[in-house]
């Protein structure tokens, strides 16, 4: 990994863990608990104050006091800065940031994009260096963060326009198309999805009393077994790392994991998993599995025609 882990969820909560006592004199269990459910895990709560409790950190002590006089910092190492150098010649950046910063142009990049080669990708990508697609994008991130309405313009499949005014929940990108989509609650509550790329128009607005923005997205439960050969586990964990997902270990090279996930993106999920081939296999929920038992199928006999 070029992040070491000191740079990972655990000592970046246990630093503002430190920032807060220092600021404060000190922090109750409550405060404590705050700190950790915002910025760590959902078990990191039980291990953290464990550690705590038992002094195995000689920096804070069980009535949560520190005996470090400064806030600990955490500078970039070399290989790092290298590492976020490459990043910015991705175009997607510019999606978030309008300048980079000027540190970074004195570090030679650690890759280059050219170098990585995707399969099975689609070639009608969205246009991310657009400026208008850019400002749709930050306006959808902004409703997102200020939980607000949104007045869209959207081209449709049948190249009609229509107007819809909707809450937005939040963007999903999807590798396979190389495209962002927008998932939102209309005045009905009906779940809706569009394509950034389709949006002709987007402005801010107040959304209706009658519009639900917290109203759940019906997911479903993944649940994988995972045989950790040629380095599977390190795959799979990266590969799925923006699901929500517990992974547990059976015995010395088998796991399983239990993600969560929009029902809307099953069949991309089976594609997904299908492309580990036998390092992993899908458990459960059954629909999931017989969308597996059913592809493998087709691909038998696809085979067996062929031959």
């Amino acid at each position: 990994m070029i992040f070491n882990e000191i740079y990972g969820a655990y000592y970046g909560t246990v630093t503002k863990i430190i920032n807060a006592i220092l600021e404060n004199g000190a922090i109750d269990k409550k405060q404590l608990q705050e700190i950790i459910t915002e910025n760590a895990f959902e078990d990191s709560y039980l291990e953290i104050s464990q550690a705590i409790k038992e002094d195995r950190w000689p920096f804070i002590t069980k009535d949560l006091t520190t005996t470090l006089k400064n806030k600990p910092t955490l500078p970039l190492t070399t290989l790092q800065l290298r590492w976020l150098r490459s990043l910015v010649d991705d175009k997607r950046i510019r999606l978030f940031l309008d300048e980079i910063p000027y540190q970074l142009w004195n570090y030679e990049p650690l890759f280059s994009l050219s170098d990585i080669e995707i399969y099975d990708k689609y070639d009608d990508c969205d246009d991310y260096e657009n400026q208008f697609y850019i400002s749709v994008f930050r306006k959808i991130l902004k409703a997102i963060k200020e939980n607000s309405g949104l007045k869209l313009s959207i081209t449709t499949r049948k190249d009609t326009q229509m107007t819809a005014i909707v809450v937005p929940l939040r963007l999903e990108y999807s590798e396979k198309d190389d495209k962002f989509r927008l998932i939102a609650r209309s005045s009905n509550s009906k779940m809706q999805m569009f394509n950034l790329s389709s949006i002709t128009s987007c402005e801010l607005c107040y959304a209706s009393s009658f519009v639900n923005p917290s109203a759940k997205v019906k997911t479903k439960t993944l649940v994988l077994e995972v045989f950790d050969k040629r380095n599977a586990l390190e795959r799979v964990m990266l590969h799925f790392a923006h699901f929500k997902k517990q992974a547990e270990r059976v015995s010395d090279d088998r796991y399983i994991i239990r993600l969560e996930y929009d029902e809307k993106d099953e069949t991309e999920l089976v594609i997904r998993v299908l492309s580990f081939g036998p390092s992993i296999r899908a458990v459960a929920s059954r629909s999931f599995v017989a969308e597996i038992k059913k592809r493998l199928e087709t691909q038998r006999q696809l085979f067996k025609s062929l031959h």
